[in-house]
């Protein structure tokens, strides 16, 4: 029931223009405050991170998720093996180089 009162709502066409020019409004807010500071990323890439575009020309990982809620469900039941492997090699090379970790969560 409360989606098809999402779509009656969304099917007036005066609602569907309000919305759609408030998004648009939030846009270009978020582009007037960017603006100003565009430069000062830039410049400050330039100075921090002079090989980034070599980075960002690299292939970016993709998820086949449908949904950032399926997304972290993967990520905390799918991987958390892999994930608590990792650790125990960050936890053992840390002692190997004599890097003291505090451990304080009482998980088990």
């Amino acid at each position: 029931q409360t989606e098809q009162d999402l779509m009656d709502q969304l099917s007036d066409i005066t609602d569907l223009s309000e919305f759609l020019q408030s998004i648009i409004t939030i846009e270009n807010l978020f582009v007037s405050l960017y603006d100003p500071q565009q430069e000062n990323q830039q410049s400050a890439r330039k100075q921090y991170a002079p090989n980034i575009e070599q980075y960002e020309a690299k292939a970016k990982s993709e998820s086949d998720t449908r949904s950032f809620t399926e997304l972290m469900f993967a990520g905390t039941s799918v991987y958390i093996n892999n994930f608590k492997k990792w650790l125990q090699k960050l936890e053992a090379e840390s002692v190997a180089q004599n890097i003291k970790i505090v451990s304080n969560s009482g998980a088990v």
